[in-house]
């Protein structure tokens, strides 16, 4: 069966606790019993508090850099108390922050109103366990009377897919499920490379935590 495909995440989040700065995905390194943290170009971060969700599972903790980039540990800084992985904690516990864009809150919006919000994007980034889905665009049955008018709107958003999603491909005239595919395989299966450059998505499953789990496409011959 021929698929025609069309011509169309963490560590980022907007943050005010501690006047915390904004750290975008990177990369810790460790030198000894040193950690700081790469941002991927070059520069590491330095002089302040960032919010880091270094295994990606959708909450981020606060850290505190020196003017080295070398992360202070076990320490008060400016007040707050980092336990022994560099985390700020209050109270003994960990204080932690939503890594989720707001454009997850976007889609469950309209997944909650229009059964048959889907989401296409070609502007992916493979950040290891997940990927981000950039500036996606969001398709939806916009009902007008009895007849449903297909429109998209785009988006400056990021939502975040994880590698392990589950998705569905549908076909027929009953749109039944076929088969079942990874994101990776999912790029396989439309014979682009073994990196995801392009997907649709339609029926959005999300985990507790915002990030898209599963979803489904269809034969689009």
């Amino acid at each position: 069966m021929k698929k025609k495909l069309f011509n169309t995440i963490i560590a980022t989040v907007a943050l005010t606790a501690l006047s915390a700065s904004v750290a975008y995905a990177g990369t810790w390194r460790q030198n000894g019993n040193q950690w700081s943290y790469d941002n991927g170009d070059g520069t590491s971060l330095k002089n302040g508090w960032y919010w880091l969700d270094g295994n990606y599972d959708g909450s981020a903790e606060c850290y505190y850099f020196d003017a080295n980039g070398v992360m202070v540990s076990d320490e008060t800084v400016q007040g707050y108390q980092v336990n022994s992985d560099g985390a700020w904690i209050s109270n003994g516990q960990v204080q932690t922050k939503s890594s989720v864009s707001p454009g997850t809150n976007l889609l469950h919006l309209y997944a909650n109103v229009e059964t048959g919000v889907g989401i296409v994007s070609d502007d992916i980034v493979d950040c290891g366990s997940y990927y981000e889905l950039r500036n996606f665009i969001i398709e939806y049955v916009e009902v007008d009377g009895i007849y449903g008018i297909p429109a998209c709107v785009d988006t400056n958003e990021t939502v975040y897919l994880r590698k392990d999603a589950d998705i569905e491909w549908r076909a027929g005239e009953n749109m039944q499920v076929v088969a079942h595919y990874t994101p990776k395989g999912y790029g396989e299966m439309y014979e682009l490379t073994t990196r995801l450059s392009v997907i649709r998505l339609y029926g959005l499953k999300f985990d507790s935590n915002g990030w898209i789990i599963g979803g489904y496409d269809v034969d689009a011959n």
